[in-house]
């Protein structure tokens, strides 16, 4: 057992510590990364609506029977499985059951893997409710220009690659929990009724509810284009980081900053965190015999 899992709990932490291995089809996968791999093998390997065969098919034909809404995507009966290439700049693809009837219906393998959250539903069916405000606000901002300059990298953006962005400190997960507390409501007291298409999020049960919180969101919702690296990478990292770290250094980030003085912030932030750390004389072992030796050593 390697030193640093030797704890007073022994094998135990050991365990803890190694992935959760997934059977598919009587194969033995390390962990649902291995799975999520695998999948994307088959989906690499086949030509657009090539059938699947063989291990590939008893492999889908596995994963889809533990799919959550399989009664519902089986339907009538499966003729066929087949690869299906979506057209977008990501070259996306997926799998498409063939209905005995002729049906078709696409369903993803990452539900089987990762099944939904409530947290996660109603983070989705709210981002589904609103796109329409998110398309809108887009084409008002490019209306009569063809690109503008993205506040937060300073690099140009277009219509077409362009993300919207909630700014900060009201960022679209705070604007759903607080829209929750005006309702009196939890994650898990909105109902949904089940969508089954590829990656869909399931849709309200209550329309009365989703239009409040259109509204609510149309109300207390700050927007702006930014460009799609700015949006996953620095503002995510920049939330997070405002999360885990304290009171001040929240109060002390300015999301107005360009890039270059967030990069230092954050770099601030690191090493700080990194000086905190246990030297090998505070953390025992070897080293606390040179403690010892050092306080028991007559002062000059």
């Amino acid at each position: 057992m390697p030193d640093g899992l030797r704890t007073k709990h022994g094998f135990r932490t050991f365990q803890r510590c190694l992935p959760k291995s997934v059977e598919f089809n009587g194969i033995q996968f390390v962990s649902k990364a291995a799975v999520e791999f695998h999948v994307r093998d088959i989906l690499n390997r086949h030509t657009p609506m090539q059938p699947l065969t063989g291990d590939d098919l008893r492999f889908v034909v596995a994963v889809l029977d533990k799919h959550p809404n399989r009664e519902v995507i089986v339907d009538c009966g499966v003729r066929r499985i087949v690869v299906q290439h979506l057209r977008d700049k990501y070259d996306s693809r997926r799998f498409l059951v063939i209905r005995t009837d002729g049906s078709v219906r696409d369903f993803s393998c990452r539900v089987v893997l990762s099944p939904k959250t409530a947290h996660r539903r109603l983070m989705g069916a709210c981002r589904f409710a609103v796109r329409p405000q998110i398309r809108d606000f887009r084409t008002r901002a490019f209306a009569g220009v063809p690109s503008l300059i993205c506040e937060v990298s300073g690099k140009p953006i277009t219509e077409a690659d362009s993300d919207v962005d909630h700014i900060p400190p009201r960022t679209f997960e705070r604007l759903v929990i607080a829209w929750l507390s005006t309702v009196g409501l939890e994650p898990d007291g909105v109902s949904f009724v089940p969508m089954v298409g590829y990656e869909q999020p399931d849709r309200w049960e209550d329309n009365f509810l989703e239009e409040n919180w259109r509204e609510y969101h149309r109300t207390h919702a700050h927007l702006r284009v930014i460009h799609p690296w700015a949006n996953r990478s620095i503002v995510r990292k920049a939330d997070s980081l405002c999360q885990k770290s304290s009171t001040q250094l929240c109060h002390t980030l300015k999301w107005d900053w360009p890039l270059s003085r967030l990069m230092e912030k954050f770099q601030c932030s690191r090493i700080g965190q990194k000086s905190r750390r246990k030297t090998p004389i505070q953390s025992g072992g070897g080293g606390g015999k040179i403690q010892r030796q050092i306080s028991a050593s007559p002062q000059a």
